[in-house]
């Protein structure tokens, strides 16, 4: 990454050394021109352009029925290389201009005229798409629908499918498709209209659901396996395995990612990926983690150095399965990539002991790393604070309330898939403790240097590992164990 300006830039620059912080993930792959961006354009102008967007990272659908349904937006249906990727051989626009875009004679297409507006009007398309969806299902083809954004028209189809399908009320359903595409939300009146059909169904509310018989589980049938088919069960059929993903460098955990029930995590260089890679070996978009019902997946985008599990390449773009301990590595990085599996853990519980093929960090008995947030109250010991030097807040807060502040940011923290990056970036906004400054890193200490309920609680954690609200003379307190 090359930062230029109209003048020669210098390390002191304010936005030079705002990129080169702890919050982002390449420090060292920044370099500064030490001339004026006009000098290097007359001496080098085939390296420079008026052109000023940058290529975008390939993004993908969201997959509402493996290998089957996707949801996504007008940008998802142009991108051809991704459709193939998938195997979507059948594509529904609803919009209120569906002419705009055409596929030829490559995808089967239908186009559905809609205005994004609250009215009942997806009623009338329904049996329309969900005969569409069928039709491609039966010929093993996945079904991509869109609108513009992505977020009403085109969520609501595919709502609707899942209602016809298993049978489940509107409400279920719903709430499956925004599990996979978070931006998904259907408009007041088509809510509704899905609510009526659902009645059309016959299909009982969730409450009269429970009350009733026990549904039977909808399963979807992978008959790309063998003759009798592995069964993947859809989300809410089946209770999905979260998986989580610790990073290693030597024998140290520097990361842990969360990968959910039924989704996807993107690897690579490209900082819109989830989980960043700094080595240039690495592909900008080197490969997909991916979570299917109880099973997870490595898909390699035909990277330029391969990806290996458990110290053996794998084919490029051929998903292959993982499982708990496996190690994946990328391209020539020696960080290594441990799957395990298991119920997802409250912030604050103790993480169980590390796969054994990578052996996690010994445990350090005398020094500890730590970040933490500290939320003053009118009891602390000093109520005030760098944010707040009178301490006017402060005061007005009481103890209840700073422990409130502090279990909403645990709850955001909790559902993070990147907890240290999310811990840093809450310290930053909302600690009292001027090592705010630096997103809450205390640095690594002894015993003896931190009062006592705070150092019991930073030495009984894990690294990796956020506690819960720990309480002091200073105020309140939530603690990541960082080494």
């Amino acid at each position: 990454l090359v930062l230029y300006g109209s003048a020669a830039l210098t390390p002191e620059h304010e936005v030079v050394r705002f990129l080169q912080s702890d919050e982002f993930t390449l420090p060292r792959l920044i370099r500064l021109l030490d001339v004026p961006f006009d000098t290097v354009l007359e001496k080098y102008p085939g390296l420079c352009t008026t052109f000023g967007k940058p290529r975008e990272p390939r993004r993908y659908p969201a997959e509402v029925i493996p290998g089957e349904l996707y949801l996504g937006d007008w940008d998802h249906a142009k991108d051809e290389t991704s459709l193939d990727h998938l195997n979507v051989r059948s594509v529904i626009t609803i919009h209120q201009r569906p002419k705009d875009i055409s596929f030829g004679s490559k995808r089967q297409h239908l186009r559905l005229q809609q205005d994004d507006v609250d009215t009942d009007g997806i009623l009338q398309h329904i049996d329309a798409s969900n005969n569409f969806i069928e039709r491609a299902i039966s010929k093993k083809h996945a079904t991509l629908v869109h609108c513009g954004a992505g977020i009403s028209r085109s969520a609501s189809l595919c709502v609707a499918y899942l209602i016809h399908r298993f049978k489940w009320p509107a409400s279920r359903a719903v709430a499956h498709v925004v599990r996979c595409r978070k931006v998904a939300r259907p408009n007041e009146g088509f809510m509704k209209a899905l609510h009526d059909y659902q009645k059309k169904l016959g299909i009982a509310d969730d409450k009269t659901a429970d009350e009733g018989k026990e549904k039977e589980n909808p399963v979807i049938v992978d008959e790309q396996k063998d003759k009798n088919g592995d069964q993947h069960v859809v989300e809410e059929a089946a209770d999905p395995v979260p998986c989580f993903v610790t990073v290693y460098k030597d024998e140290t955990v520097v990361d842990r990612v969360e990968l959910p029930g039924n989704s996807k995590l993107t690897l690579g260089r490209s900082l819109e990926t989830d989980i960043v890679m700094e080595h240039p070996s690495v592909s900008r978009q080197h490969a997909i983690l991916q979570s299917e019902g109880q099973k997870v997946y490595i898909l390699d985008l035909g990277s330029a150095h391969g990806t290996k599990v458990n110290s053996r390449n794998i084919e490029p773009e051929r998903k292959v399965e993982v499982k708990d301990g496996d190690v994946l590595e990328f391209g020539a990085s020696t960080r290594k990539y441990v799957i395990s599996r298991g119920q997802k853990e409250s912030v604050g519980m103790k993480r169980s002991s590390e796969t054994q093929k990578c052996p996690p960090n010994k445990r350090q008995k005398e020094m500890v790393g730590a970040y933490h947030i500290l939320i003053k109250h009118k009891d602390s010991r000093r109520p005030s604070s760098w944010r707040d030097e009178e301490g006017k807040v402060i005061r007005s807060r009481s103890r209840d309330e700073a422990r409130k502040i502090l279990s909403d940011l645990l709850a955001d923290i909790s559902s993070s898939r990147n907890t240290m990056q999310r811990f840093k970036e809450l310290a930053y906004k909302h600690s009292d403790c001027s090592s705010a400054k630096d997103h809450g890193d205390l640095g690594t200490f002894a015993r003896g240097k931190m009062q006592k309920p705070f150092e019991e609680a930073s030495f009984s954690l894990q690294v990796g590992e956020v506690s819960g609200i720990v309480e002091t003379d200073s105020g309140c307190h939530i603690i990541l164990r960082s080494e």
